[in-house]
């Protein structure tokens, strides 16, 4: 097995193996802000002129920016909702200065709903894991410059549905400050329709993303 592998199912096994989660309570709030990365699937950029013949999806990464909020329904349950932006770039510069630039950029946002099993290790670190349901919704820009006239095309969005899981930590750093980490994968259905014409495409595809971030915790007992 993979190193990632084995560090996926020690984490799990110690879950399994925790007790409830430090001093956190049932109606204990926790809210992180968090700085973190995905992949993302994007539909073909098309000219705003053309109808296209058929569309094509692509997958690139992203970095993310976003909000992530826990809910104790009880001592070692919480239920989680997080939400937030995506933004990626690529760009090819020419070995010919007389050539245009090229440069592709990526937009997302993007909801989780899930429930997590919180489990403390010692008294200051707690793992948490648990599915979820997930949206997303990306487009692409596509430009090269400089030319005339300007190419500029932009995409129709892409919109994806699935089921996540996911593991990560939370280290207390004081009695209402924490440091909070995860990573999970998600799998799902991804579907797009051109703005002009009746292309479409969809497919099964998948990722993985990662977040870390502070938070803080109120409420509770």
């Amino acid at each position: 097995m993979s190193r990632k592998t084995w560090s996926i199912l020690i984490a799990l096994g110690l879950l399994a193996l925790s007790s409830t989660a430090m001093a956190a309570g049932k109606g204990t709030s926790i809210l992180a802000l968090e700085l973190g990365q995905s992949t993302v699937t994007v539909s073909e950029t098309v000219d705003p002129a053309d109808t296209p013949g058929y569309l094509s999806l692509n997958q690139g990464p992203e970095v993310n920016f976003g909000l992530e909020f826990f809910h104790y329904l009880s001592e070692d349950w919480a239920i989680n909702f997080s939400g937030g932006i995506g933004a990626g770039s690529y760009k090819e510069e020419p070995n010919d200065a007389a050539d245009p630039e090229l440069k592709i950029t990526t937009k997302s946002y993007r909801g989780r709903l899930g429930v997590d099993r919180m489990g403390s290790v010692g008294e200051r670190l707690v793992l948490f894991g648990g599915p979820g349901v997930e949206f997303v919704s990306a487009t692409a820009k596509f430009e090269a410059t400089p030319t005339t006239p300007a190419v500029e095309e932009e995409s129709s969005s892409a919109d994806y549905f699935g089921i996540s899981g996911r593991i990560g930590l939370m280290v207390n750093l004081s009695d209402s400050v924490l440091m909070v980490g995860r990573v999970g994968h998600s799998l799902g259905t991804v579907s797009s329709s051109a703005e002009r014409g009746n292309a479409k495409s969809s497919a099964w595809t998948n990722s993985f993303d990662a977040a870390w971030g502070l938070a803080i915790s109120f409420g509770g007992k």
